[in-house]
């Protein structure tokens, strides 16, 4: 794989009322994503609700993606369950398909090192395409960076998306990026750390929302306008800090009623996870609309 540089958008899964891919939702989606200069979707991730998501909507939905895209970005999807035969049973069903590698987050919290090691190197043995490592510690495996950098020499691991907030792990790893083990940022409230630790993609979620601004910041940065960049960077993260009270473990439902507010998709989430009330909605719209996304 090429080096991605940008902006990748953790993409949330639009869904019918009963939990279903929406695929006209997610054709609307796409097109309106890829209306910004991207480096690509990562795709069945925690934003996407992918551990709420039975088997055969996780194929549904990866090949609505695939189809629609067509090859024309990287797509990096998730591969993780936590029965090893169905992670196998998810990579036949889908390695015929235009993308270009699977990410895996390990749910066994208690793994020891070398055990981490041990289950990705199998996964990455196995796996038809290029593997992504990734790490998320508030809901799963955060490896070492010992694991880290042994792993980072296996031929089938591309590289490694960090998550969480521990600076010293961030930047233990960040330090192991090179042109053979791409090193990606998460979490948009990240987005500038990982930036100023020289890591060239980062993803997150509210770019499924709001890519054109965290577009902007990226290129900004990139181009040496730092000031710049920060100031965009943290009026997203005011505007963010408007919406209603979050009640799920993930920010899905809110960047789906941002997204129902602007006629992309339905709100619907995967139970056990709440959509917005009508109540919430409207404070929402309030917010988009005070702050010049939403006509008032």
């Amino acid at each position: 794989m090429t080096m991605l540089n940008g902006v990748m958008p953790v993409l949330v899964s639009p869904m019918h009322e009963d939990g279903s891919p929406d695929r006209e939702g997610y054709a609307r989606l796409l097109d309106y994503l890829f209306e910004n200069p991207l480096a690509g979707l990562w795709v069945l991730g925690s934003g996407s609700e992918n551990f709420t998501m039975p088997h055969a909507h996780r194929v549904e939905a990866t090949k609505i993606i695939a189809e629609h895209m067509q090859g024309r970005t990287t797509l990096i999807v998730g591969c993780s369950d936590p029965v090893m035969s169905e992670v196998y049973r998810f990579f036949d069903e889908t390695a015929h398909l235009p993308i270009q590698g699977y990410h895996l987050l390990p749910t066994d919290r208690k793994m020891s090192t070398s055990m981490s090691v041990d289950y990705w190197s199998a996964m990455a043995d196995r796996s038809p395409l290029p593997l992504w490592l990734y790490s998320n510690p508030a809901r799963a495996l955060e490896p070492t960076v010992e694991a880290v950098t042994e792993l980072s020499q296996h031929p089938n691991i591309a590289g490694m998306k960090i998550g969480g907030y521990d600076l010293t792990q961030m930047t233990g790893i960040a330090m192991l990026n090179s042109e053979s083990f791409q090193v990606l940022g998460a979490g948009g409230g990240n987005h500038l750390a990982y930036l100023a630790l020289g890591v060239q993609c980062c993803t997150m979620s509210t770019a499924s929302s709001f890519p054109k601004q965290h577009s902007e910041v990226h290129t900004l940065w990139q181009e040496g306008q730092i000031a710049e960049a920060r100031e965009k960077a943290f009026a997203l993260i005011r505007i963010i800090k408007q919406f209603p009270p979050r009640r799920n473990t993930e920010t899905s439902a809110e960047e789906k009623a941002v997204l129902e507010l602007l006629g992309i998709c339905k709100r619907w989430v995967h139970p056990p996870f709440e959509p917005l009330s009508d109540d919430a909605m409207a404070q929402l719209r309030q917010v988009l609309g005070e702050n010049g996304i939403l006509p008032n």
